[in-house]
């Protein structure tokens, strides 16, 4: 929807590449399942919660009847919150004697 509604090539692009990290955080996503013991098919299969469902249907709604700077907000949660949240961590686990751990931290990739 994101790249539907650029206005330019270089949006389009950047679009695309959005796009592209969430295939590839996705597999990451599937990959530590499948170290847990969690099959591709039980992730497929698995009830999505509430929350996700109201989420993923106002992110349509916005990018339905919004224009690209809506949609880049309405996204802007998960776009940007993981970021915010390793940045934290990071600066957490350079403090002395903090409970935040880098090596050996399962999520660390």
């Amino acid at each position: 929807m994101l790249a539907l509604k650029s206005s330019t090539f270089a949006d389009i692009g950047a679009s695309a590449a959005i796009m592209q990290h969430i295939v590839l955080e996705s597999s990451m996503h599937e990959s530590y399942c499948l170290s847990w013991g969690i099959q591709p098919a039980a992730l497929l299969s698995a009830e999505e919660s509430a929350a996700t469902t109201a989420y993923g249907a106002y992110i349509l709604d916005v990018g339905t009847k919004g224009n690209a700077l809506d949609l880049l907000v309405a996204l802007a949660a998960c776009l940007l919150g993981y970021g915010e949240v390793g940045l934290w961590l990071r600066s957490e686990a350079e403090k002395p004697d903090s409970w935040v751990k880098l090596e050996g931290n399962p999520y660390r990739k």
